[in-house]
């Protein structure tokens, strides 16, 4: 796996399970950064998404200076990199298989498919092109920390929760039905992406991405709140 592969699972993994004890002891600029950052991502992910993506750029940048940080990477990565960059949009879990290679098999084809579109996007327009890679990632992100929220609640604090399961298993399953299936619209939607129909194309899947993405960053909301309702008697908040 690259390093940009680790950097990616590094930021998860580092939220999830590292905050409190690098919090604790990091300088106070770092931990006023930390705090920056960790607004600027929780407004990203809740800002609703719209069919336009010059609109969600500019939303998206008035969130902070990190966006057109990343924008600037993505931008600046070789063929070889961006491809393996872009294999991030096809994952939704927090961590990799131990072969170290993120892209599920499932998915190879609809990889190739759509990385003939970024390439042939990204010649005619760069900051397009880094705007959809980054919005890809950041929804598989969100499909990753929703999911690790529902196995969470399900397996990992059942002494913790068993007293309130009552409250939430309806509701936790309902959710968890909309996650699966709003996973499965995003796959689908990628396969929209024609290399020979650029425009159309694009369109086309900004209006599925739209509705997806709101909808993921919806799900992923209520999961979170449930989970700092029902598990925050022992556990640090995962979620301000």
């Amino acid at each position: 796996m690259s390093n940009l592969y680790h950097k990616y699972f590094y930021y998860i993994l580092y939220y999830f399970y590292s905050a409190i004890n690098i919090f604790a002891n990091i300088s106070a600029d770092k931990r006023e950064e930390w705090a920056k950052y960790e607004k600027y991502r929780n407004s990203k992910i809740k800002l609703l998404r719209v069919k336009e993506w010059k609109d969600n750029f500019n939303n998206l940048n008035n969130l902070g200076i990190y966006f057109l940080q990343e924008i600037n990477h993505i931008k600046s990565l070789s063929k070889e990199d961006l491809a393996s960059y872009f294999q991030a949009a096809f994952t939704t879990n927090i961590c990799g298989p131990p072969s170290g290679d993120i892209l599920p098999k499932k998915h190879k084809s609809l990889f190739d498919k759509s990385y003939k579109f970024i390439n042939t996007l990204k010649n005619k327009n760069a900051d397009q092109t880094a705007y959809l890679i980054y919005d890809m990632i950041g929804l598989t992100n969100i499909f990753a920390e929703t999911k690790e929220v529902i196995d969470t609640l399900n397996y990992q604090a059942k002494r913790e929760a068993k007293k309130h399961c009552h409250e939430y298993k309806n509701t936790l399953k309902k959710f968890t039905d909309l996650y699966k299936e709003t996973e499965k619209e995003y796959f689908l939607a990628i396969d929209i992406l024609d290399h020979n129909d650029i425009e159309n194309s694009f369109c086309k899947f900004m209006i599925k991405f739209t509705k997806i993405y709101n909808s993921a960053s919806h799900i992923h909301s209520i999961l979170y709140d449930m989970y700092n309702k029902y598990i925050y008697t022992t556990r640090t908040p995962i979620m301000p």
